[in-house]
């Protein structure tokens, strides 16, 4: 036993001679990687939008594409055209009540949401659309063409007789079919009603749920600008 002792105690000598000192005093370092691993990429984020044709389209889900327009209002350059009135704006149309009422077609306007700007890099939003001349292109302005929702416009028939319509418009679907225009509540913002119900969320309406015209035309103007197609809405997310 005795020489045990002896020899673990020579052989410590010899290590401490040697300058080696046992492990345990040894700092011990351990990867943060795999040892396998030769090298490490930088961390990175690849961020990409579909910016497919479907992406401009103004109805969700696609299922509506086989039956009713791709767009909830006439592109820029087509307001004078015929047939904009039967397409778009006729309220004894199925698709056309079935196109503006958000319980059908999930992107259009929705009275009960506050629609805000687009976010700035630095966080802060952009201004408010001006209801007189909503953009079709916020990021665009001054080349951008607009719609003035605080008048009437006159639209076409198909046999290009004219139509006075207001184009801040939606329906409430009221249960039911969704085919049937007896099922939808036709809501037209316009200055001579002066009141529209909204939802305890409408933070922009100082007696909410109800609003005021001012403050419903200004929300709609807003989602017009910034929210009406599948592209501007995944920005509006980002």
């Amino acid at each position: 036993m005795a020489l045990i002792k002896f020899f673990r105690l020579y052989v410590l000598v010899l290590l401490l001679m040697c300058g080696i000192t046992p492990a345990a005093s040894v700092p011990l370092s351990i990867s943060n990687q795999p040892v396998y691993l030769g090298s490490m990429a930088d961390p990175n984020i690849i961020f990409t939008i579909d910016d497919s044709g479907s992406m401009g389209w103004e109805l969700m889900p696609d299922s509506l594409s086989s039956s009713i327009s791709r767009t909830s209002f006439p592109t820029a350059w087509r307001w004078n055209r015929r047939d904009v009135y039967d397409d778009y704006f006729d309220p004894a149309s199925t698709n056309v009540n079935k196109m503006r009422s958000v319980a059908v077609n999930t992107i259009y306007y929705d009275p009960t949401v506050r629609y805000l700007p687009w976010a700035n890099s630095d966080g802060s939003f952009m201004a408010n659309a001006d209801p007189a001349c909503a953009h079709y292109d916020p990021m665009n302005p001054n080349n951008s063409t607009c719609v003035d929702f605080t008048v009437q416009a006159s639209v076409c028939r198909g046999d290009c007789t004219n139509v006075n319509i207001w184009p801040a418009t939606y329906y409430d679907h009221n249960g039911g079919s969704i085919n049937s225009t007896a099922n939808y509540t036709h809501v037209e913002i316009k200055p001579a009603v002066t009141s529209y119900t909204g939802s305890a969320d409408r933070g922009d309406c100082a007696s909410a749920p109800t609003c005021t015209y001012a403050e419903e035309v200004q929300n709609f103007a807003n989602w017009f600008q910034y929210y009406r197609s599948r592209l501007m809405l995944a920005k509006a997310s980002v």
